[in-house]
């Protein structure tokens, strides 16, 4: 693939209200990576097609974003659905074979492995260089980030809450203005929810019965 359509499309993308600010391949997967040296922040918006491979799970969110930038830029996105579980094999091979997209929408626990494999065009520059930097989720920045270089924007990201019933930490005798803040605390108060032993009422419940769910919502308070 050409590295200067490569780079060209990213600070493009890049500064395009945040709509899909990704990370740009342009290696093959052997230490070398393209350059992103002299692109602005503000990209350029010539007609360019940009190829944008994403997790299937992020498809409604992925095809909005296209969506919206297409109707708005000369450039073009297109876009292709990758289903999740092959996302890594299918990456791994294209960069061996020189036939990665010009934009990749990967799960941030991979991003650093991949950063780190060169795959990844180093954009420092155009990041330090856009104006909603500030508004911008940085532990994704820093998840792409090898030896100081910067690599990837978030495209999409969540929150994972706790939400917890007042009635019945009213019953069960806890401050129904204050909910868990922690491991220990959660423990403690579930405990003690648990404890009324009302029917049908558990002390916690994962969201949709989602195991994914258990491990976002605790492991940062590991």
């Amino acid at each position: 693939m050409s590295f200067n359509k490569v780079t060209r499309a990213l600070a493009g993308i890049a500064a395009a209200a945040m709509l899909i600010p990704l990370a740009a391949c342009g290696g093959s997967g052997n230490g070398g990576s393209a350059t992103a040296e002299g692109i602005p922040a503000k990209g350029t918006d010539d007609g360019t097609e940009i190829t944008l491979w994403t997790r299937s799970p992020l498809e409604r969110q992925a095809k909005a974003a296209v969506e919206a930038y297409n109707k708005s830029h000369k450039n073009q996105v297109k876009l292709e659905i990758i289903p999740n579980d092959d996302m890594e094999g299918k990456v791994g091979g294209a960069s061996q074979t020189d036939s990665l997209p010009d934009i990749l929408a990967g799960d941030v626990v991979r991003i650093p492995y991949w950063a780190s494999e060169g795959i990844f065009t180093e954009i420092t520059d155009q990041i330090n260089g856009l104006d909603n930097l500030k508004d911008i989720q940085q532990g994704h920045i820093k998840a792409g980030t090898v030896d100081g270089a910067e690599y990837t924007l978030p495209f999409i990201t969540d929150v994972s809450v706790w939400v917890w019933n007042k009635d019945l930490y009213k019953e069960a005798g806890l401050d129904p203005e204050q909910g868990p803040t922690d491991i220990k605390t959660f423990t403690e108060q579930a405990k003690k929810v648990a404890a009324l032993n009302k029917d049908g009422v558990a002390g916690s419940y994962l969201a949709g019965q989602s195991g994914g769910a258990l491990v976002f919502d605790l492991f940062p308070s590991v």
